[in-house]
């Protein structure tokens, strides 16, 4: 799946997607690495482009039937040429380099740039995809366990949590279709991350609590992520039960909506939304209870096919005719989108 994104000028102790492991500081690559050791033979048919930082694969999972996940290690050392630390901001993706293919798919992290030098991928995809990339990662014959895999990370389409953020009190909100939903599964990830780090920071008592409540700004309203995740089946919301598992130990500044628009009737069905993601529901998101001064304060991301991103930045920001969904429109610096081709 490769994508493009609309670039669009932008002012965590989260549980990581990955397995977490004992770390130790491993000085070739600045991070801390695992104190797993990578497979004793590391044969590596991948281009040799020195652009490249290789990672071999620790663990595949199946997250739905259509959907696996790949949890990788970043090699370090001898196994990659001299370069500044692997690095991304959440929301990126990577050019995926496979072994014996000469080209590379494009693939969003699903987990938090603090989380390296750990990372995961999830791929939608069969063993009849016609992506080959998708084909390898669904077959037995393809993707394994210690595989070594090329990495280059690339796109516009991030965000990177700072305190302006939570002191102006922004309302991000994550709009995701399908499995739009990794890129923003990693600045979810990310936000929470930083948001518990700066808790952390805070356990110093009362008096650094009232410090916090004189620095923000209170006619700006308090910091707000709401998520709209959307998806054909249930099954198919690949991460429900960990945005619920967020939500619920940060209900003050995060919401989440999930819709199944497919899914039928009968036993253990799905009794939740059923509707598609409308200007009624995204309106709602990006406002909250502030009406005009909410759609000042929003930063939006959307990701999802082709027809669902094109329609929600229709509801937002309209085209050239005049007042989309009474009215109410945001600037188009307001709203990022990755867009797939």
């Amino acid at each position: 799946m490769q994508r493009r994104a609309i670039l669009s000028p932008l002012l965590s102790s989260a549980t990581p997607i990955a397995a977490s492991r004992h770390l130790r500081h491993c000085p070739c690559c600045h991070h801390m690495s695992s104190s797993s050791s990578p497979p004793a033979s590391l044969p590596s048919p991948l281009p040799d482009d020195p652009s490249l930082t290789r990672a071999y694969i620790t663990a595949i999972h199946t997250l739905s039937p259509s959907v696996r996940q790949l949890d990788l290690h970043i090699l370090c050392g001898k196994s990659n040429s001299p370069r500044a630390p692997f690095s991304f901001l959440a929301g990126q993706w990577v050019d995926l380099y496979v072994p014996n293919l000469r080209h590379c798919g494009g693939f969003s992290m699903i987990s938090s740039p603090e989380s390296l030098p750990l990372l995961s991928l999830a791929i939608k995809g069969s063993p009849a995809s016609r992506s080959i990339h998708a084909r390898w990662a669904h077959t037995s014959e393809g993707a394994k366990e210690g595989d070594v895999v090329g990495l280059r990370v690339g796109g516009g389409f991030h965000f990177q949590m700072t305190e302006e953020h939570w002191m102006k009190g922004t309302r991000l909100v994550l709009l995701a279709g399908g499995v739009g939903i990794n890129p923003l599964m990693s600045i979810l990830a990310h936000v929470v991350g930083w948001v518990e780090e700066r808790e952390k920071q805070q356990e110093g008592g009362k008096e650094k609590e009232e410090e916090e409540e004189e620095g923000i700004e209170k006619d700006k309203g308090r910091f707000q992520v709401s998520l709209i995740y959307s998806a054909a089946m249930r099954a198919e919301l690949i991460f429900e039960e960990q945005i619920k598992e967020w939500t619920k130990m940060h209900a003050s500044w995060l919401s989440v909506l999930f819709i199944v628009t497919r899914e039928l009737g009968g036993e253990g069905a799905w009794d939740g939304r059923r509707e598609r993601m409308d200007g009624i529901l995204v309106w709602e998101a990006v406002e909250g209870e502030e009406g005009e001064r909410g759609r000042e304060k929003a930063l939006v991301y959307i990701c999802g096919p082709s027809n669902m991103t094109d329609e929600m930045e229709r509801i937002l920001i309209g085209g050239e005719e005049e007042g989309m969904e009474g009215g109410r429109r945001l600037r188009k610096a307001q709203v990022v989108t990755e867009k797939w081709w």
